[in-house]
Protein backbone atom coordinates (compact mmCIF):
# COMPACT_ATOMS: atom_id res chain seq x y z
CA UNK A 1 0.00 0.00 0.00
CA UNK A 2 2.95 2.69 1.09
CA UNK A 3 4.05 1.48 -2.58
CA UNK A 4 1.62 2.98 -4.39
CA UNK A 5 1.53 5.89 -2.26
CA UNK A 6 5.12 7.25 -2.88
CA UNK A 7 4.39 6.17 -6.64
CA UNK A 8 1.18 8.52 -7.09
CA UNK A 9 3.46 11.45 -5.07
CA UNK A 10 6.09 10.92 -7.72
CA UNK A 11 3.52 11.41 -11.13
CA UNK A 12 2.21 14.36 -9.07
CA UNK A 13 5.27 16.51 -9.19
CA UNK A 14 6.57 15.49 -12.28
CA UNK A 15 3.26 16.22 -13.96
CA UNK A 16 3.39 19.71 -11.94
CA UNK A 17 6.68 20.62 -12.93
CA UNK A 18 5.64 19.79 -17.24
CA UNK A 19 2.92 21.93 -16.54
CA UNK A 20 5.21 24.65 -15.34
CA UNK A 21 7.05 24.60 -17.87
CA UNK A 22 4.52 24.86 -20.35
CA UNK A 23 3.10 27.56 -19.18
CA UNK A 24 5.82 30.03 -19.46
CA UNK A 25 6.68 30.17 -15.79
CA UNK A 26 10.39 29.65 -14.74
CA UNK A 27 11.94 30.81 -18.04
CA UNK A 28 12.41 34.71 -19.93
CA UNK A 29 9.34 35.72 -21.12
CA UNK A 30 8.90 37.85 -24.34
CA UNK A 31 8.22 40.77 -22.33
CA UNK A 32 11.76 40.61 -20.71
CA UNK A 33 13.89 39.95 -23.93
CA UNK A 34 11.95 42.94 -25.49
CA UNK A 35 13.05 44.82 -22.37
CA UNK A 36 16.67 45.00 -23.14
CA UNK A 37 18.33 48.01 -23.92
CA UNK A 38 20.27 47.83 -27.17
CA UNK A 39 22.34 49.89 -29.03
CA UNK A 40 23.37 49.35 -32.83
CA UNK A 41 27.18 49.54 -34.04
CA UNK A 42 26.62 51.82 -36.94
CA UNK A 43 29.18 54.46 -38.97
CA UNK A 44 29.17 57.96 -37.75
CA UNK A 45 31.64 61.02 -38.87
CA UNK A 46 33.24 61.91 -35.70
CA UNK A 47 35.38 64.91 -34.27
CA UNK A 48 37.65 64.68 -30.91
CA UNK A 49 37.61 67.43 -28.72
CA UNK A 50 39.41 67.94 -24.88
CA UNK A 51 37.26 70.10 -22.76
CA UNK A 52 38.92 72.40 -20.76
CA UNK A 53 38.04 75.56 -18.19
CA UNK A 54 39.55 78.81 -19.12
CA UNK A 55 39.72 82.61 -18.38
CA UNK A 56 39.47 85.64 -20.82
CA UNK A 57 43.01 88.14 -20.30
CA UNK A 58 44.60 90.55 -22.04
CA UNK A 59 47.41 89.43 -24.02
CA UNK A 60 50.86 90.61 -23.11
CA UNK A 61 51.52 94.42 -23.46
CA UNK A 62 47.54 94.44 -24.10
CA UNK A 63 47.12 96.35 -20.22
CA UNK A 64 48.98 99.01 -19.02
CA UNK A 65 49.54 100.55 -15.95
CA UNK A 66 50.45 104.29 -16.53
CA UNK A 67 52.43 106.04 -13.78
CA UNK A 68 54.28 109.15 -12.64
CA UNK A 69 58.22 109.03 -13.25
CA UNK A 70 58.49 112.39 -11.03
CA UNK A 71 56.60 113.94 -8.03
CA UNK A 72 54.34 116.20 -8.54
CA UNK A 73 50.95 117.85 -7.85
CA UNK A 74 48.07 116.28 -10.51
CA UNK A 75 47.06 119.38 -12.52
CA UNK A 76 44.99 117.65 -15.07
CA UNK A 77 43.48 114.66 -14.87
CA UNK A 78 42.23 113.87 -18.78
CA UNK A 79 40.49 111.02 -18.88
CA UNK A 80 37.83 109.04 -17.23
CA UNK A 81 36.71 105.06 -16.45
CA UNK A 82 35.40 103.65 -19.47
CA UNK A 83 36.64 106.23 -21.99
CA UNK A 84 38.44 105.24 -24.87
CA UNK A 85 42.09 106.53 -25.84
CA UNK A 86 44.63 106.91 -28.71
CA UNK A 87 48.63 106.22 -28.24
CA UNK A 88 50.11 109.47 -27.42
CA UNK A 89 46.83 110.90 -26.35
CA UNK A 90 47.19 113.37 -23.00
CA UNK A 91 46.29 111.28 -20.26
CA UNK A 92 47.59 113.44 -17.09
CA UNK A 93 49.22 116.63 -16.59
CA UNK A 94 51.56 117.16 -13.50
CA UNK A 95 52.32 120.75 -12.60
CA UNK A 96 55.16 122.60 -14.47
CA UNK A 97 56.07 125.57 -13.17
CA UNK A 98 59.09 124.96 -11.42
CA UNK A 99 60.27 122.14 -14.40
CA UNK A 100 60.00 124.83 -16.21
CA UNK A 101 61.92 127.42 -13.96
CA UNK A 102 64.89 124.35 -13.86
CA UNK A 103 64.69 124.72 -18.17
CA UNK A 104 65.02 128.03 -17.55
CA UNK A 105 68.38 127.96 -15.38
CA UNK A 106 69.87 125.10 -17.24
CA UNK A 107 69.72 127.39 -20.31
CA UNK A 108 70.94 130.55 -18.63
CA UNK A 109 73.89 128.23 -17.01
CA UNK A 110 74.71 127.06 -20.83
CA UNK A 111 74.83 130.32 -21.90
CA UNK A 112 76.99 131.23 -19.40
CA UNK A 113 79.61 128.67 -20.23
CA UNK A 114 79.78 128.96 -23.41
CA UNK A 115 80.48 132.88 -22.49
CA UNK A 116 82.94 132.10 -20.47
CA UNK A 117 84.80 129.56 -22.93
CA UNK A 118 84.55 132.42 -25.28
CA UNK A 119 86.42 134.63 -22.92
CA UNK A 120 89.14 132.57 -22.07
CA UNK A 121 90.19 131.99 -26.14
CA UNK A 122 90.08 135.46 -26.52
CA UNK A 123 91.62 136.65 -23.00
CA UNK A 124 91.29 139.33 -20.82
CA UNK A 125 90.17 142.86 -20.73
CA UNK A 126 90.35 145.12 -17.56
CA UNK A 127 86.61 146.29 -18.56
CA UNK A 128 85.87 142.66 -18.56
CA UNK A 129 87.62 142.35 -15.25
CA UNK A 130 85.59 144.84 -13.81
CA UNK A 131 81.92 143.49 -14.94
CA UNK A 132 82.58 140.42 -13.24
CA UNK A 133 83.67 141.76 -10.65
CA UNK A 134 80.14 143.37 -10.85
CA UNK A 135 78.62 140.54 -11.23
CA UNK A 136 80.31 138.75 -8.16
CA UNK A 137 78.58 141.39 -5.58
CA UNK A 138 75.55 140.90 -7.41
CA UNK A 139 75.94 136.85 -6.99
CA UNK A 140 76.99 137.46 -2.86
CA UNK A 141 74.05 139.85 -2.43
CA UNK A 142 71.60 136.84 -4.10
CA UNK A 143 73.17 134.36 -1.78
CA UNK A 144 73.01 136.21 0.87
CA UNK A 145 69.25 137.21 0.61
CA UNK A 146 68.26 133.54 -0.18
CA UNK A 147 70.43 132.26 3.16
CA UNK A 148 68.06 134.67 5.11
CA UNK A 149 64.59 133.71 3.28
CA UNK A 150 65.73 130.26 4.18
CA UNK A 151 66.53 130.59 7.97
CA UNK A 152 63.14 132.33 8.42
CA UNK A 153 61.57 129.37 5.94
CA UNK A 154 62.62 126.84 8.56
CA UNK A 155 61.49 128.85 11.67
CA UNK A 156 58.24 129.11 10.46
CA UNK A 157 58.34 125.57 9.21
CA UNK A 158 58.85 124.71 12.92
CA UNK A 159 55.71 126.51 13.87
CA UNK A 160 53.93 124.98 11.28
CA UNK A 161 52.91 128.21 9.15
CA UNK A 162 54.82 127.32 5.63
CA UNK A 163 54.72 124.00 3.52
CA UNK A 164 57.35 121.41 3.49
CA UNK A 165 57.23 122.11 -0.70
CA UNK A 166 57.89 125.61 0.42
CA UNK A 167 60.74 125.15 2.44
CA UNK A 168 62.61 122.88 -0.16
CA UNK A 169 62.12 125.48 -2.87
CA UNK A 170 63.72 127.79 -0.41
CA UNK A 171 66.77 125.50 0.06
CA UNK A 172 67.41 125.08 -3.75
CA UNK A 173 66.95 128.86 -3.85
CA UNK A 174 69.97 129.01 -1.74
CA UNK A 175 72.01 126.10 -3.12
CA UNK A 176 71.27 127.54 -6.82
CA UNK A 177 72.74 131.11 -5.78
CA UNK A 178 75.51 129.76 -4.08
CA UNK A 179 76.42 127.67 -7.04
CA UNK A 180 76.20 130.71 -8.86
CA UNK A 181 78.30 132.66 -7.04
CA UNK A 182 81.01 130.13 -6.73
CA UNK A 183 80.81 129.79 -10.40
CA UNK A 184 81.00 133.94 -10.78
CA UNK A 185 84.19 134.12 -8.63
CA UNK A 186 85.73 130.90 -10.73
CA UNK A 187 84.87 133.21 -13.84
CA UNK A 188 86.82 136.16 -12.19
CA UNK A 189 89.44 134.34 -11.48
CA UNK A 190 90.05 133.18 -14.96
CA UNK A 191 90.00 136.13 -16.42
CA UNK A 192 92.57 137.60 -13.77
CA UNK A 193 95.08 134.90 -14.88
CA UNK A 194 95.91 133.49 -18.05
CA UNK A 195 94.50 130.48 -19.45
CA UNK A 196 96.41 127.59 -19.88
CA UNK A 197 95.31 124.69 -22.35
CA UNK A 198 94.32 123.13 -19.19
CA UNK A 199 91.82 125.61 -18.04
CA UNK A 200 90.69 125.91 -22.13
CA UNK A 201 89.73 122.08 -22.03
CA UNK A 202 87.92 122.57 -18.59
CA UNK A 203 85.82 125.57 -19.76
CA UNK A 204 84.90 122.92 -22.66
CA UNK A 205 84.18 120.21 -19.77
CA UNK A 206 81.58 123.02 -18.21
CA UNK A 207 79.65 123.62 -21.70
CA UNK A 208 79.08 119.97 -22.27
CA UNK A 209 78.55 119.83 -18.57
CA UNK A 210 75.60 122.72 -18.96
CA UNK A 211 73.94 121.03 -21.82
CA UNK A 212 73.94 118.03 -20.46
CA UNK A 213 71.68 119.12 -17.17
CA UNK A 214 69.60 121.29 -19.77
CA UNK A 215 68.99 117.97 -20.96
CA UNK A 216 68.19 116.71 -18.26
CA UNK A 217 66.00 119.36 -17.03
CA UNK A 218 63.99 118.83 -20.33
CA UNK A 219 63.35 115.15 -19.99
CA UNK A 220 61.99 116.20 -16.54
CA UNK A 221 59.93 118.51 -17.86
CA UNK A 222 58.56 116.31 -20.13
CA UNK A 223 58.15 113.34 -17.60
CA UNK A 224 55.19 116.17 -16.23
CA UNK A 225 52.55 115.19 -19.57
CA UNK A 226 51.89 111.55 -19.16
CA UNK A 227 50.34 110.25 -22.54
CA UNK A 228 48.82 107.14 -23.39
CA UNK A 229 51.69 104.19 -24.37
CA UNK A 230 48.61 101.69 -25.94
CA UNK A 231 45.36 102.07 -27.90
CA UNK A 232 42.66 101.38 -25.42
CA UNK A 233 39.95 101.68 -22.77
CA UNK A 234 40.98 103.18 -19.28
CA UNK A 235 40.18 100.63 -17.18
CA UNK A 236 40.90 102.48 -13.77
CA UNK A 237 42.27 105.44 -12.33
CA UNK A 238 42.76 105.74 -8.26
CA UNK A 239 44.11 109.41 -8.73
CA UNK A 240 42.29 112.91 -8.89
CA UNK A 241 42.88 116.58 -10.09
CA UNK A 242 45.06 118.31 -7.28
CA UNK A 243 46.39 114.94 -5.71
CA UNK A 244 50.09 115.12 -4.98
CA UNK A 245 51.81 111.31 -6.46
CA UNK A 246 55.14 110.99 -4.73
CA UNK A 247 57.84 108.74 -7.07
CA UNK A 248 60.11 106.78 -5.04
CA UNK A 249 62.10 103.68 -6.00
CA UNK A 250 59.38 102.44 -8.35
CA UNK A 251 57.28 104.76 -10.37
CA UNK A 252 53.73 104.88 -8.89
CA UNK A 253 50.59 103.53 -11.16
CA UNK A 254 47.59 104.80 -11.12
CA UNK A 255 45.96 104.68 -14.46
CA UNK A 256 44.94 101.23 -16.10
CA UNK A 257 44.54 100.73 -19.84
CA UNK A 258 43.52 97.84 -21.51
CA UNK A 259 43.00 97.03 -25.18
CA UNK A 260 39.88 95.24 -25.64
CA UNK A 261 41.05 93.77 -29.28
CA UNK A 262 44.06 92.07 -27.98
CA UNK A 263 42.31 89.44 -25.54
CA UNK A 264 43.31 85.40 -25.36
CA UNK A 265 41.71 82.66 -23.02
CA UNK A 266 44.18 80.63 -20.76
CA UNK A 267 42.61 77.20 -20.66
CA UNK A 268 43.84 75.38 -18.17
CA UNK A 269 44.32 71.41 -19.40
CA UNK A 270 43.86 68.33 -17.47
CA UNK A 271 47.68 66.69 -17.82
CA UNK A 272 45.56 63.25 -19.64
CA UNK A 273 44.47 65.19 -22.08
CA UNK A 274 47.81 68.11 -23.05
CA UNK A 275 49.60 65.22 -25.07
CA UNK A 276 47.33 65.56 -27.67
CA UNK A 277 46.71 69.42 -27.71
CA UNK A 278 48.93 70.77 -30.05
CA UNK A 279 49.50 74.58 -31.65
CA UNK A 280 47.44 75.72 -34.31
CA UNK A 281 44.65 73.70 -33.66
CA UNK A 282 41.64 74.88 -33.64
CA UNK A 283 39.12 75.83 -30.57
CA UNK A 284 35.51 77.36 -29.85
CA UNK A 285 34.49 78.33 -26.01
CA UNK A 286 31.79 80.38 -24.43
CA UNK A 287 31.12 82.49 -21.47
CA UNK A 288 28.35 82.91 -18.70
CA UNK A 289 27.18 86.27 -19.72
CA UNK A 290 26.72 85.13 -23.40
CA UNK A 291 25.61 81.37 -23.53
CA UNK A 292 24.10 81.31 -26.76
CA UNK A 293 27.45 82.90 -28.35
CA UNK A 294 30.15 80.90 -29.21
CA UNK A 295 33.58 82.20 -29.86
CA UNK A 296 36.60 81.09 -32.74
CA UNK A 297 39.92 81.04 -31.76
CA UNK A 298 42.96 79.18 -32.07
CA UNK A 299 46.37 77.42 -29.98
CA UNK A 300 49.04 79.70 -29.68
CA UNK A 301 50.53 77.99 -27.08
CA UNK A 302 51.36 75.42 -24.14
CA UNK A 303 53.12 76.77 -21.10
CA UNK A 304 55.63 73.91 -20.19
CA UNK A 305 55.29 74.56 -16.75
CA UNK A 306 52.48 72.72 -14.43
CA UNK A 307 50.05 74.62 -12.13
CA UNK A 308 47.93 72.28 -9.33
CA UNK A 309 43.74 73.72 -9.56
CA UNK A 310 42.41 71.40 -6.76
CA UNK A 311 45.09 69.21 -6.48
CA UNK A 312 44.88 68.48 -10.44
CA UNK A 313 47.78 68.90 -12.58
CA UNK A 314 46.99 71.18 -15.39
CA UNK A 315 49.15 73.19 -18.28
CA UNK A 316 47.69 76.38 -19.35
CA UNK A 317 46.74 76.56 -23.06
CA UNK A 318 47.02 79.63 -24.52
CA UNK A 319 43.86 80.60 -26.93
CA UNK A 320 43.73 83.46 -29.38
CA UNK A 321 40.35 85.51 -29.72
CA UNK A 322 38.90 86.55 -32.90
CA UNK A 323 36.39 89.28 -34.08
CA UNK A 324 34.23 89.30 -30.75
CA UNK A 325 32.48 92.77 -31.17
CA UNK A 326 33.82 94.03 -27.80
CA UNK A 327 31.30 91.78 -26.16
CA UNK A 328 34.41 90.10 -24.35
CA UNK A 329 36.21 91.52 -21.07
CA UNK A 330 39.34 90.58 -18.98
CA UNK A 331 38.46 87.88 -15.84
CA UNK A 332 35.66 86.24 -17.35
CA UNK A 333 35.02 82.53 -17.48
CA UNK A 334 35.35 80.36 -20.92
CA UNK A 335 34.32 77.13 -21.21
CA UNK A 336 37.22 75.94 -23.87
CA UNK A 337 36.77 73.32 -26.94
CA UNK A 338 40.02 72.28 -28.55
CA UNK A 339 38.99 70.57 -31.62
CA UNK A 340 41.81 67.37 -32.59
CA UNK A 341 40.32 66.30 -35.40
CA UNK A 342 37.98 64.70 -37.81
CA UNK A 343 37.47 61.45 -39.06
CA UNK A 344 34.29 59.72 -40.96
CA UNK A 345 32.23 57.03 -41.26
CA UNK A 346 33.92 55.32 -38.51
CA UNK A 347 32.31 52.79 -36.43
CA UNK A 348 30.92 53.73 -33.47
CA UNK A 349 28.77 53.18 -29.95
CA UNK A 350 27.61 54.93 -27.37
CA UNK A 351 29.65 55.53 -24.62
CA UNK A 352 27.70 53.65 -22.06
CA UNK A 353 27.70 50.58 -23.79
CA UNK A 354 31.26 50.19 -23.55
CA UNK A 355 32.28 48.71 -20.05
CA UNK A 356 35.99 48.61 -18.08
CA UNK A 357 36.93 45.32 -16.56
CA UNK A 358 40.69 46.42 -15.05
CA UNK A 359 42.63 47.75 -18.28
CA UNK A 360 40.24 45.86 -20.39
CA UNK A 361 37.54 47.88 -22.61
CA UNK A 362 34.46 44.93 -23.17
CA UNK A 363 30.93 44.75 -24.39
CA UNK A 364 28.26 42.59 -24.46
CA UNK A 365 26.98 41.74 -27.80
CA UNK A 366 23.24 40.57 -28.06
CA UNK A 367 22.79 37.60 -30.35
CA UNK A 368 20.08 35.10 -30.24
CA UNK A 369 18.48 36.15 -26.83
CA UNK A 370 21.67 35.48 -25.31
CA UNK A 371 24.46 38.15 -24.19
CA UNK A 372 28.44 37.67 -25.40
CA UNK A 373 30.65 39.04 -23.90
CA UNK A 374 33.99 40.56 -26.06
CA UNK A 375 36.83 42.70 -25.79
CA UNK A 376 36.93 45.90 -28.06
CA UNK A 377 39.34 48.63 -29.18
CA UNK A 378 38.34 52.01 -28.73
CA UNK A 379 39.39 55.09 -30.44
CA UNK A 380 37.84 59.05 -30.22
CA UNK A 381 35.11 60.58 -28.15
CA UNK A 382 32.44 62.51 -29.52
CA UNK A 383 30.09 63.69 -26.81
CA UNK A 384 28.19 60.26 -26.23
CA UNK A 385 29.94 58.25 -28.97
CA UNK A 386 33.37 56.30 -28.57
CA UNK A 387 35.07 55.10 -32.29
CA UNK A 388 35.35 51.16 -32.06
CA UNK A 389 38.70 50.51 -34.25
CA UNK A 390 38.36 46.53 -33.39
CA UNK A 391 35.80 43.70 -31.94
CA UNK A 392 32.44 44.61 -33.32
CA UNK A 393 31.44 44.43 -36.87
CA UNK A 394 28.59 46.92 -38.22
CA UNK A 395 25.05 46.30 -37.60
CA UNK A 396 25.49 44.42 -34.67
CA UNK A 397 23.45 45.06 -31.43
CA UNK A 398 25.44 45.43 -28.10
CA UNK A 399 23.76 45.48 -24.39
CA UNK A 400 23.51 49.17 -22.73
CA UNK A 401 23.81 47.82 -19.65
CA UNK A 402 25.68 44.70 -18.05
CA UNK A 403 23.07 41.39 -18.84
CA UNK A 404 21.44 39.81 -16.08
CA UNK A 405 22.17 35.60 -15.08
CA UNK A 406 19.30 34.68 -17.40
CA UNK A 407 20.74 36.35 -20.60
CA UNK A 408 24.26 35.12 -20.49
CA UNK A 409 27.19 37.33 -20.56
CA UNK A 410 29.57 35.13 -20.81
Amino acid sequence: MKRWIVLFLLIAVSGSAVLYWLTGFGRPSKEDSASVRLATVSRRDMGSFVQATGVVKPQVGAEVRVGARISGRVECLCVSVGQRVKKGEVIVRLEREELEARVRRAEADLAYAQANLELIRRGSREQEIRQVQQEVREAEAVLQFDLAELERKEKLFSQGFVSWEELERARREAEVARAHLQATRERLRLIEDRYTPEEIAMGHWRVEQARALLREAQVQLGYATIAAPISGIIAQVSTQKGETVAAGLQAPTFITIVDLDRLEVDAYVDEVDIGRVKVGQKATFTVDSYPGREFEGEVTAIYPKAILLDNVVNYVTVISVGDHGGLLKPDMTASVRIFLGKKKGVLALPREAVKREGRLKVVYVWHGGRAEKREVVTGWRDGDFLEIESGLKEGEQVLLEPPSPEEGGR
